[in-house]
């Protein structure tokens, strides 16, 4: 009898605790909104996906499931920050870092490309490129005009550092108005230039990359969260340093970018210190393992 009494109750146990675990609902998936690109020429999101799609994986078995969502509408570049501080529209974004963006939304402190960014480009006119035969000095280039997108980083940076600044109000905008002689020069990634200039060539033939110049300017990209999803801001680290552990994030830089880096003939070119008064204190320049470094290209 006891016996029996016993079985029933074990019985109705499980059968509660089977009841009450089928009515939980599944684990929630980390919904990242996130938006690539400028324009529908503008390639650059395709690495970042990537690398954000694996970082992501890499943290499934801690995290659980997500999912991505691409936010496909124009948002422009002085209202991202705004919108990731919101969470709304998006909640994930790519930028070069700052006080500011560092101040109102959560970094990622890893590179995202590397710092490849700290190496910089001038798009010209060709009829224009005479003019920069005899550049070497910041100076220099600040008595010229320089074309660059209205929220962009770099153009508060430059702006802080007193060059002559044409602000322009799309990305696309930016091609149209070199095109037209609307400045002197842009200043564009090493890994942005030649392609943007391939993908436009049948629109304005006469822009070319100058081939003597190369700037330095320290500007790491991270990927920034908003700070309404701390959780997501975790789950992107731990899966980025765990790229970075196992070489994965270099791997993927390097089928990436070597390309645009092998047409630099980076050593003939000269290098002219920039700086960049932007800079946070707590950017990790004591990891090596975070940075491409040109000088050591032919190691």
């Amino acid at each position: 009898m006891v016996t029996t009494i016993l079985i029933k109750l074990f019985i109705q146990a499980v059968l509660l605790i089977w009841f009450y675990c089928s009515g939980l609902p599944e684990a929630a998936a980390d919904d990242i909104r996130i938006k690539y690109g400028s324009s529908s020429l503008d390639l650059r999101g395709r690495y970042i996906e990537n690398l954000m799609v694996r970082a992501l994986r890499i943290s499934q078995k801690k995290y659980g499931p997500f999912s991505i969502n691409r936010l496909d509408v124009e948002l422009p570049s002085h209202r991202v920050l705004q919108a990731l501080e919101e969470g709304k529209l998006i909640n994930v974004s790519v930028a070069m870092t700052s006080s500011e963006w560092e101040n109102k939304a959560i970094p990622i402190r890893i590179p995202v490309r590397r710092g490849i960014f700290k190496y910089r480009l001038l798009l010209v006119h060709k009829d224009n490129l005479k003019q920069f035969h005899s550049i070497t000095n910041v100076k220099q280039l600040k008595e010229m005009s320089v074309g660059l997108k209205r929220g962009w980083t770099i153009r508060t940076m430059l702006e802080t550092l007193d060059f002559n600044i044409v602000e322009v109000d799309s990305y696309d905008m930016i091609f149209e108005m070199l095109h037209g002689k609307g400045f002197d020069y842009t200043i564009r990634g090493i890994h942005e230039a030649y392609e943007e200039i391939r993908l436009r060539r049948r629109f304005y033939d006469d822009l070319t990359v100058e081939p003597n110049i190369l700037l330095h300017m320290p500007a790491p990209s991270y990927f920034f969260v908003s700070p309404k999803y701390p959780r997501i801001a975790e789950r992107l680290k731990y899966g980025l340093e765990k790229m970075v552990e196992s070489g994965e994030l270099k791997q993927l830089f390097e089928q990436t970018f070597s390309k645009y880096i092998d047409m630099l003939d980076l050593k003939n070119r000269r290098v002219i210190e920039v700086g960049n008064p932007l800079l946070p204190e707590n950017t990790p320049l004591d990891r090596n393992e975070l940075w491409f470094d040109y000088n050591l290209v032919d190691n």
